[in-house]
């Protein structure tokens, strides 16, 4: 799990607190050791050339372990003498029987460069006491040489003492580091991550949450802004839903049918008028016009519109034997690029049916009336005819065309009633109209 904003800034602090303060130890610990060491070394140069000075006039001269033990305890320093050859003969730390035993010091390199050049420092830890110590060697006028020395303990000690302080000061820092980032968590981080829920809620469309103003300045002021967005959104969301349901219902209530397609050509809406007249039974989103109507125009002219061009109607026949019209429209965006198709169907059944009606009655009318229309245009002829003169014929000739001449009245009578204005224009119009 990542660590908070308060977490990363403790860890952070704690990791510089503690490399600048071993950084800062390990500089003072050298530098106040080189200064020490170096203002150690000059006191015992000078302690030496006192104590050369002192051999001189001493009445000790002959008595190197008297003359060791005088000069240590007058300049309260370690003081050696060391032969020719290396064998010490007098050490003011030791005892007669302990300078017998000591080991030869002709191979030390304090001793050895003082031969050669006249004085020698060393600092290292004493094999003969076990106490890290500083040497001082001057060559003496007989070839011998003295040495004089100092343990660093106190040296250490202020040493590990500057340590110790910086351990309590590495601590305290850590303590006060722990402390600022509980107050940058309740000041900070806390009203973030408030903020930061907030707003993957309102992300989510849960736009009821409140913030409350607490934390900084700055972050009050931003959970503030958060709230008024939170309100404002929710305002523009209930606009939209009412926009929304007042569309979708003026959509419900249309007599034709309605479908919208996105840009993979499947169903986002459908009302309720083009589930019934294509009988979909389920959820019609999601699928495609192929799945709607099997009836490749149809596929073809949704295809044709979300790519933009102008769709002419098509008219289809579905498997329940309804005759349907459908207009396909593209949709575009303010940029103009089309989003979706809208396919608009209209159902032609009745009119179909109508005009089928329609044509089987005029069919039939005129199949009707061809009959007796040829048997009075025969009458006519005869009664028009100058060389009928029996009295008996013509009366039976226009007997016979006044009886068919009713009867064509009466089949004209009926047909002027029937609803289709159509058919009746047709009718009046017609030169076949009986007794007009």
């Amino acid at each position: 799990m990542a660590f908070r904003l308060h977490s990363r800034l403790v860890f952070f602090n704690v990791v510089a607190i503690v490399l600048v303060t071993l950084l800062m130890g390990y500089y003072l610990s050298s530098s106040l050791r080189t200064v020490f060491e170096s203002e150690i070394e000059d006191q015992l140069y000078t302690s030496a050339l006192l104590a050369k000075s002192y051999m001189l006039v001493s009445p000790q001269r002959g008595n190197y372990i008297e003359l060791a033990n005088e000069i240590g305890k007058t300049l309260d320093v370690r003081v050696t003498l060391i032969d020719k050859d290396g064998t010490v003969l007098g050490d003011s730390e030791l005892t007669p029987e302990g300078i017998a035993a000591v080991e030869n010091h002709s191979d030390r390199p304090e001793v050895m460069a003082a031969r050669e050049s006249g004085r020698g420092t060393s600092i290292r830890r004493s094999a003969t006491v076990g106490v890290p110590f500083i040497y001082v060697a001057v060559k003496l006028d007989d070839g011998s040489v003295l040495r004089v020395a100092r343990p660093l303990e106190p040296v250490e000690s202020l040493i590990g003492g500057l340590r110790k302080q910086l351990l309590i000061a590495l601590i305290v820092s850590i303590g006060l580091t722990l402390v600022f980032g509980y107050m940058v968590y309740i000041f900070v981080s806390r009203p973030l991550h408030r903020m930061a829920d907030a707003s993957n809620a309102l992300a989510v469309g849960n736009l009821s949450v409140e913030l409350p103003a607490v934390g900084d300045h700055d972050l009050a002021v931003m959970g503030s802004s958060l709230n008024a967005m939170a309100r404002s959104l929710r305002k523009q969301m209930e606009e939209l839903q009412g926009d929304k349901g007042r569309i979708e219902a003026i959509v419900a209530a249309m007599s034709a049918g309605i479908v919208v397609f996105d840009r993979d050509a499947r169903v986002v809406l459908a009302n309720d008028s083009i589930r019934r007249a294509l009988d979909i039974h389920g959820v019609p989103t999601g699928k495609i016009p192929m799945e709607l109507v099997r009836h490749p125009a149809l596929e073809m002219a949704v295809r044709d519109a979300l790519r933009g061009s102008d769709v002419p109607a098509v008219d289809l026949t579905t498997g329940g034997g309804r005759v349907l019209s459908a207009k396909a429209a593209p949709v575009r965006s303010l940029s103009g690029q089309t989003e979706l198709a809208v396919v608009v169907f209209h159902d032609l059944t009745e009119i179909r049916r109508t005009e089928t009606m329609r044509k089987d009655f005029i069919a039939n009318v005129s199949h009707e009336f061809k009959t007796p229309l040829t048997s009075i245009r025969g009458y006519a002829e005869t009664l028009l005819d100058t060389s009928a003169h029996d009295p008996s014929t013509r009366g039976n000739f226009w007997k016979r065309f006044s009886e068919t001449q009713r009867f064509c009245s009466r089949w004209w009578m009926t047909f002027w009633y029937w609803p289709s204005w159509k058919v009746n224009r047709r009718l009046k119009s017609s030169p076949f109209s009986c007794g007009r």
